[in-house]
């Protein structure tokens, strides 16, 4: 692929140069060197794309035609290597995002409104769920995730803080129940407490009801 590229790149310059030789220089070739170049690019596609005499040459129809794809080509590519190159200097077009409805709506929106206001040619597509979805699969750029994370040799992650869950009670419902005095206290008492247990994707956090009887992780 890379000899390939290359010999469309001498064509390219000997038809700009206006010769062999001018292309030689432009290149630092010899002009032999581009001169098989060109010839293995002929053989390659089986197509001549010069009219050669001992004093001049010219494009062939088919070498013309050849060398408008191949401008036209070189071109795009310059300008995908611009776009890339503006998309590090300022951020520029749309980032998908899914997050949790909570978290997203509270915490992460007012920043990317924010970051919005500062780069203007920056677009956000966010979908607020609890589930997890596969970023892959459904085309997403980041996601906002609490909890801890499959192993994975394609995603890359980073922590963004710490989340505490823990276990809370009404001062109506402790005024009605022994309030314990500790973790083990609450897990001695399990069975004369209710409950209600927090689930997210099929994914339970254990409890401490009748039903369940095991206590929460630490």
């Amino acid at each position: 692929m890379s000899e390939r590229l290359d010999s469309i790149e001498v064509f390219v310059a000997v038809v700009e140069a206006g010769n062999f030789a001018a292309a030689a220089d432009k290149l630092k070739l010899t002009r032999s060197a581009v001169g098989k170049s060109v010839a293995r690019l002929e053989a390659r596609l089986d197509t001549r794309l010069f009219h050669r005499t001992t004093r001049s040459h010219r494009l062939t129809e088919p070498g013309q035609s050849y060398y408008e794809r191949c401008r036209r080509a070189r071109d795009e590519l310059a300008a995908a290597g611009e776009e890339l190159e503006a998309g590090r200097r300022d951020p520029v077009g749309r980032v998908r995002l899914t997050m949790p409805i909570i978290i997203g709506r509270l915490l992460i929106a007012p920043l990317l409104f924010d970051l919005g206001e500062r780069h203007p040619q920056l677009s956000f597509d966010i979908t607020y769920r609890d589930r997890r979805v596969d970023l892959i699969e459904e085309g997403i750029d980041l996601a906002i995730r609490s909890g801890a994370l499959d192993d994975s040799t394609t995603l890359a992650a980073r922590a963004l803080g710490r989340q505490v869950m823990g276990v809370y009670a009404s001062p109506g419902y402790l005024a009605k129940h022994s309030r314990p005095a500790s973790y083990e206290d609450l897990v001695a008492q399990r069975t004369s407490h209710r409950f209600v247990g927090y689930a997210r994707q099929g994914w339970r956090q254990p409890c401490l009801c009748r039903q369940c009887r095991h206590p929460p992780p630490l």
